[in-house]
């Protein structure tokens, strides 16, 4: 019996053994896959630095992301201000006993609570919904004259602050091209002027600064 017993341990120590033998050799080739994906993210890094055009465009973005973080802030202080007014003036005309807000309806569905109703107006200035769509609710449920600062939101968040967005990064990628276009420059005035030194002096002779100056 007790050699059964022991057989028996012994037994299970080897799937045991032989179970996580497998279990390590899995996660192995995971760690192997993973490195081997890392590689390609160097060998992206590394396209990025031939490309130029590519390269700018990562760079401007990278230089923009403050500006981007403090206009993202801003613009989601004004729908968060305009989302508060348009909850409470919902809110207020329902006080009346109608059930206007009951599940199902536009009203509910957009201004049902202030997180629905900053949900819908960021799509309506990012294009996830017509922004007709989330007006003709709220002037049903409370007065036609709630078009006027609807639509003078939907104005001033599209013309101004997504403009304001547009020319910063615009402004990003002119002065990361003029640099680029800087650097370009004074490498090849670099290699040129190492070009019209006397070959193991070093010094740079009239007579070789002229004939390259000149030369096609």
């Amino acid at each position: 019996v007790a050699f059964q017993a022991a057989t028996s341990q012994t037994a299970e120590g080897a799937d045991w053994a032989a179970q996580r033998g497998a279990q390590s050799s899995s996660l192995g080739a995971v760690r192997i896959l993973r490195v081997m994906r890392l590689l390609r993210i160097v060998r992206v890094v590394r396209v990025l630095r031939l490309v130029r055009e590519l390269r700018t465009m990562v760079r401007s973005i990278a230089n923009t992301v403050v500006s981007l973080l403090w206009t993202l802030l801003l613009l989601l202080l004004l729908i968060y201000v305009v989302g508060i007014c348009f909850t409470q003036m919902v809110a207020d005309s329902a006080q009346d006993g109608s059930d206007s807000l009951t599940a199902g309806t536009k009203v509910h569905e957009f201004y049902g609570s202030l997180d629905r109703t900053l949900l819908a107006l960021y799509q309506t200035i990012t294009g996830g919904i017509n922004w007709k769509e989330v007006l003709d609710p709220l002037v049903e449920r409370t007065s036609p004259g709630m078009a006027l600062p609807f639509v003078m939101y939907i104005a001033f968040a599209m013309f101004a602050m997504l403009n304001v967005i547009t020319g910063v990064f615009v402004e990003s990628a002119m002065a990361n091209a003029r640099e680029e276009n800087n650097e370009d420059l004074v490498a090849r005035l670099r290699e040129a002027v190492e070009g019209m030194k006397v070959s193991g002096s070093g010094h740079l002779t009239w007579e070789n600064f002229e004939r390259k100056l000149y030369s096609k």
